[in-house]
């Protein structure tokens, strides 16, 4: 998957919708991607990127704006990451070009 094609190809109209966290959100998780479009993240790191105050339904708000933009795809919040008492997040970065 190529990062920078998928960062060109997105309306630079759909970023100015979105807010300061949301637009640092989706920058880490795309970052954060491997290959294929998918990731797993822990809240730790959401909350680095984006604010310590995000809460899960917070996180919950952005991924599914994320998703209605055509950015996200495939998201899955887990209660929590057993070895890390902190919540998952698995994801797919939605590709604008098909």
């Amino acid at each position: 998957m190529d990062k920078f094609r998928i960062l060109r190809s997105v309306e630079s109209s759909t970023f100015q919708r979105l807010e300061p966290e949301e637009l640092r959100v989706y920058l880490l998780l795309l970052a954060n991607s491997g290959k294929n479009g998918r990731g797993t993240i822990n809240g730790r790191s959401l909350r680095k990127a984006a604010g310590t105050h995000l809460s899960r339904k917070k996180i919950a708000e952005m991924c599914e704006t994320l998703r209605e933009h055509g950015l996200l795809q495939g998201v899955l919040l887990l209660p929590h990451d057993p070895a890390e008492h902190d919540l998952v997040l698995r994801y797919g970065i939605a590709d604008p070009c098909g």
